[in-house]
């Protein structure tokens, strides 16, 4: 038992903690105080990748007190819930947070009175400028914007010309003039 050493090995998740200890080649006792095992970590984060995820990013890997935010693919959003944690117990703590596609507001845009629009995208904060056939009149916005929720805002209508019912007639030179307002 002389010159021996016991080095203790701590199981995954936790760190060993203090110097091997040694037997007295005199006495035969063990010489120090002994090993701890310290927990440090939760282990491996269950992988989470689907269409709209892909993975997470985590302050500190896997240690305790580590927060870990989900990564959301392109064409989604984080919903700000709740970040997944490493608790002081070793054990992750799964909050409510989810990726959510992001909406798009619809590519086809009816403008009533054959207006169009030309625009810039479709997701939100996509602009469209309104135009109007030749002769009509544009009523109310000339740019409408993509929301966050998908919705185009802004309201937009191409009044057609109109005129008058012919007016009064009235003679020049042996020329007729028809008085309108158009």
């Amino acid at each position: 038992m002389h010159n021996k050493q016991c080095t203790l090995k701590c199981n995954e998740k936790y760190l060993t903690v203090g110097e091997p200890q040694s037997c007295s080649p005199e006495t035969g006792e063990w010489i120090g105080a002994p090993q701890l095992c310290k927990l440090t970590s939760c282990g491996d984060l269950p992988r989470r990748i689907d269409e709209m995820t892909n993975g997470y990013t985590c302050t500190d890997s896997n240690r305790l007190n580590s927060q870990c935010r989900l990564r959301c693919r392109a064409g989604h959003r984080h919903n700000n819930g709740k970040l997944t944690k490493c608790d002081q117990d070793g054990n992750w703590e799964f909050g409510s947070q989810e990726c959510e596609k992001i909406p798009e507001c619809p590519l086809n845009i009816e403008i009533q009175g054959d207006g169009i629009t030309f625009c810039n995208g479709n997701k939100p904060g996509s602009t469209c400028d309104v135009d109007c056939p030749f002769g009509y009149a544009l009523e109310g916005d000339s740019v409408l914007t993509c929301s966050k929720d998908g919705d185009w805002i802004g309201n937009a209508t191409c009044i057609e010309p109109w005129c008058d019912p012919l007016g009064k007639l009235t003679y020049e030179f042996n020329i007729i003039f028809i008085h309108s307002r158009c």
